[in-house]
């Protein structure tokens, strides 16, 4: 799915903030077993962008953009944890990464799994249109259509 500058349709609040170094731990516990497997500090250092909204001091919806062209930023891992969905978290991640995107490209893409329809819904509400059909390419991750 891709987005650009005119059909985005920005629907965040301010909830959703930079992370940084001092987010490790709020980082490792929102992601829990899976932490160590994921390189985090890489990661937070790698990312381009790496947002979240926090409920006091537990992070619970995250988001950020790893493969950074001129032509087209990549959105990545736009997770809720799940006792926070329904809230418009992940909206709120994905709106502020991708008004963060286009101060430097005019194009903001990511994949999701076909049968996600919840994540569909939210990023056809901010202006991703489909620009492929489903395909699979298995990285190890765990994840199968």
């Amino acid at each position: 799915m891709a987005v650009g500058p005119g059909n985005f349709r920005k629907a965040h609040r301010g909830l959703a903030r930079q992370l940084n170094e001092s987010d490790l731990p709020a980082l490792e516990r929102f992601f829990g077993e899976r932490a160590k497997k994921l390189r985090l500090p890489l990661w937070l250092k790698g990312a381009r962008a790496f947002f979240g909204v926090f409920d006091g001091d537990e992070l619970v919806s995250v988001g950020s953009s790893m493969v950074n062209l001129p032509e087209i930023w990549t959105l990545v891992s736009i997770e809720t944890h799940e006792t926070h969905r329904g809230k418009g978290l992940a909206t709120e991640v994905t709106s502020s990464l991708v008004e963060r995107a286009f101060q430097e490209t005019q194009t903001v893409s990511l994949s999701v799994v076909c049968d996600n329809v919840p994540a569909i819904r939210v990023y056809e509400k901010l202006g991703f249109e489909k620009i492929d059909r489903c395909v699979w390419a298995d990285c190890g991750a765990g994840v199968k259509p």
